[in-house]
């Protein structure tokens, strides 16, 4: 499959930061290592993460495949994180009008969501819980827009239909999120995510 777009290894596009928050390399970590941390304290919902900052290049209507490698830290209530494709970036992150991803909300139990502006799936089961510090390989394969599928390492975990998904174009998102009232430093690692779709 012709490449359509990459977002490579050290290369965070974007950050939304609230009062504290840091993406950046991890020191002499060797391949490049991208980590997200968030602060504290902080006196407003903080996200901060990776993105095409906006630009949403990624044709719904071209079967695109999203491919990260990540390690998650142990969440807590009151925070998040997301790990797909999605529209334009919305704070309220149930409000972002198309997007597949992996979400993990208050633990690392994995669930997976998809919203094509018409048919909207939250919240849905894998029986997947990821083992905190621990490196997975998370994709996303939408060559089929009626059963998209994700997937843990080699194991498919579930799908969803977003068959109007081919209306719109998407961004990769990688997103750490933490509400104000959450007294925590949670943080996340990327070694790399790729972006696929059929140019024709």
């Amino acid at each position: 499959m012709p490449t359509g777009g990459r977002l490579t290894p050290l290369a965070p596009l974007n950050t939304w930061t609230g009062m504290s928050a840091f993406v950046g390399p991890v020191n002499d970590e060797l391949n490049g290592i991208v980590q997200v941390q968030l602060g504290e304290n902080d006196l407003s919902v903080v996200t901060a993460g990776l993105t095409w900052d906006g630009q949403l290049l990624a044709p719904g209507n071209k079967g695109p495949i999203f491919q990260a490698r990540v390690k998650v830290g142990a969440l807590l209530s009151g925070e998040r994180v997301v790990i797909g494709l999605m529209s334009a970036y919305n704070a309220t992150l149930d409000s972002t009008t198309r997007n597949l991803w992996f979400r993990l909300d208050g633990s690392l139990v994995v669930t997976i969501e998809g919203d094509d502006d018409t048919t909207n799936t939250d919240d849905k089961p894998t029986g997947v819980t990821l083992t905190a510090d621990t490196w997975y390989w998370l994709t996303i394969n939408a060559s089929d827009p009626a059963a998209v599928s994700f997937w843990i390492d080699e194991q498919q975990v579930g799908t969803v239909a977003v068959t109007a998904i081919s209306s719109g174009a998407l961004q990769p998102a990688i997103l750490l999120q933490k509400d104000a009232t959450v007294v925590d430093t949670p943080y996340m690692y990327i070694d790399r995510v790729d972006c696929l779709w059929r140019r024709v």
